[in-house]
């Protein structure tokens, strides 16, 4: 009897331990599938075994067979033109983009800030075998370009800025004079400002700037800044002023001045304005105190004067 109830026992135990065994090796299964990893490099699913431990890894891949090759062109640009030449476009498996679709086309867009934009088409050349063209520019107005190359296919679009340039033009700051009054407490700014070439003033200082002065003190410090107004005309030069500014509330010291054109969000400084000294005037204060302590005590003498003679 007691030897049975040994076997049953050990029975038990080799049942429990299989029973175990069994319930790890299942939860370990499920946690490998669980924390399986998934990579993604594409968008083209395959499955790889693993035979160590048997182990199903779901990887994600991106091959585009579709990939083009844009090198960098040829650019030549001048007041009159600007010409685009030897650019390359191709697939990846090395045939030109010409041999594409007939929807496959290269395309040129000149921008600027100015909410300006005009598209112009690329050919390809069959001797040269690339893309070229040839934009007139001359009668752009004078401003900062971006030209972007969009290249536009059945499944593909490529857009980006591969050149910018600036038509050209220079702003000219004739003389710039700093006017300061300590006696009344004002200050003015007058100066002369033109373009080069002549003919563009008209656009860019008139229509299209902002023209305004910083005053500095000694210490380089912006002590104020005022807005500058067309006042009139002399040769090639337009006058821009700021009028009488009240300064009563500036310390006593000296102060100078920049002119400032800013034209397409860019800036252009003239050379500083003469020094000008800045002083109250504390004596001619003092002797307005003094003449309204004087007459007061003119007045009284002079009553007391009149009424002592009376009385005689």
């Amino acid at each position: 009897m007691k030897k049975r109830k040994i076997t049953y026992a050990f029975s038990i135990f080799i049942l429990g331990m299989i029973f175990i065994v069994s319930f790890s090796y299942s939860t370990s299964f499920q946690y490998n599938a669980l924390v399986m990893p998934i990579e993604r490099e594409n968008s083209n699913f395959y499955m790889s075994k693993n035979k160590e431990n048997v182990k199903i890894q779901m990887t994600l891949t991106d091959y585009d067979s579709f990939l083009l090759l844009i090198n960098e062109p040829l650019i030549d640009y001048n007041v009159s033109h600007l010409s685009i030449s030897n650019l390359n476009i191709t697939f990846a498996n090395g045939s030109d983009i010409s041999q594409g679709d007939a929807e496959d086309n290269v395309t040129i867009e000149i921008s600027n800030n100015a909410y300006f934009s005009e598209s112009y088409s690329v050919t390809y050349n069959n001797v040269s075998n690339c893309w070229e063209t040839v934009i007139y520019v001359y009668y752009f107005s004078p401003r900062r370009y971006f030209v972007n190359l969009t290249v536009t296919t059945e499944d593909y679009y490529y857009n980006n800025t591969i050149f910018s340039y600036k038509v050209p033009f220079s702003i000219v700051f004739g003389s710039n004079s700093l006017i300061i009054n300590s006696e009344n407490n004002t200050l003015s700014n007058y100066c002369s400002i033109s373009t080069e070439p002549h003919d563009l003033s008209d656009y860019i200082l008139l229509l299209n700037s902002k023209v305004y002065a910083n005053i500095l003190n000694s210490t380089n410090d912006i002590v104020k800044t005022l807005v500058l107004v067309q006042t009139g005309f002399m040769g090639f030069y337009y006058t821009w002023s700021s009028g009488k500014i009240n300064i009563t509330n500036f310390s006593v010291g000296q102060y100078y001045s920049l002119v400032i054109v800013d034209y397409d969000d860019e800036i252009y400084v003239s050379e500083p304005s003469n020094i000008e000294l800045f002083e109250k005037d504390e004596t001619v204060k003092n002797s307005f105190e003094i003449i309204w302590i004087i007459i007061p005590i003119s007045v009284i003498i002079v009553l007391h004067l009149l009424k002592r003679e009376k009385k005689q």
